[in-house]
């Protein structure tokens, strides 16, 4: 993590504490449970928890891996948004975009960093 950038380690740690605590133990916490904000949830804290340290090799299944991952944490994201605005319908619906917004850039950052950077094998 020496050669890794500030803002990189702080884009994990941001997606792995937002993963954990914002998709995870809120549904805990609230009583309630939504397959899209686990799915979420569980897609970001792999994405951060397999790219936290060194740059790994760049294996077809690490690849594989993160592109899946990404895509499952944004779908979830996005179906929770649409779901949302579904049914909440009144003033002032903002979708706590203030937290998603750079969740969503750090999940892209990482995903990308990881695969441009890490060692081919």
């Amino acid at each position: 993590m020496a050669n890794e950038s500030f803002f990189l380690t702080a884009c994990k740690l941001y997606v792995g504490f937002t993963s954990a605590s914002g998709f995870l133990f809120g549904q805990l916490f609230f009583g309630t449970f939504k397959w899209d904000a686990t799915a979420t949830g569980l897609a970001g804290l792999l994405i951060a928890i397999i790219t936290f340290g060194p740059p790994k090799p760049a294996t077809k299944e690490l690849k594989r891996t993160l592109i899946v991952s990404t895509a499952v944490a944004l779908a979830g994201l996005f179906s929770s948004a649409a779901d949302y605005y579904e049914f909440n319908i009144y003033p002032g619906n903002d979708f706590g975009w203030s937290l998603k917004i750079p969740y969503i850039l750090g999940i892209i950052y990482i995903t990308y960093s990881s695969l441009i950077t890490s060692h081919d094998t």
